[in-house]
């Protein structure tokens, strides 16, 4: 949250420094960080813009990129990716329907985003 960061002399964030946030998100791949970012946002009537919800997305995928790179064992493999592909799923649909009900506009890095996210669960059907 925006508390957490513990940044001085700014009484109330706005969208450049929600999106700043949301971007280390994308770069950590911390998809349940930048949801609660964007709740946050909501919650303090802070307008987030397209690229708020696209980092958003690049965190979902690349945090279940790096999931599934450290997947071990061989018995249970499949199943524990089912279950990693499904949560990654809802936290994208959580995205979506966030940028859906904020009404921005989901332009081409929106959408691409979004097919990185399916790329990474292996969706190439979706993908294309």
């Amino acid at each position: 949250s925006w508390k957490e960061s513990n940044i001085e002399n700014m009484e109330k964030p706005d969208s450049m420094a929600y999106g700043a946030m949301l971007r280390l998100c994308g770069a950590r791949g911390q998809p349940e960080r930048a949801i609660n970012l964007l709740e946050e946002m909501q919650q303090f009537e802070v307008k987030p813009t397209t690229l708020c919800f696209t980092s958003a997305l690049k965190a979902v995928s690349k945090s279940h990129q790096t999931s599934l790179r450290y997947e071990r064992g061989t018995s249970k493999v499949n199943k524990r990716r089912e279950m990693i592909t499904a949560h990654h799923g809802k936290l994208a649909r959580t995205i979506v329907i966030l940028a859906e009900n904020a009404e921005v506009e989901q332009d081409a890095g929106f959408v691409s985003a979004l097919m990185l996210c399916a790329a990474a669960a292996g969706d190439s059907a979706t993908a294309k």
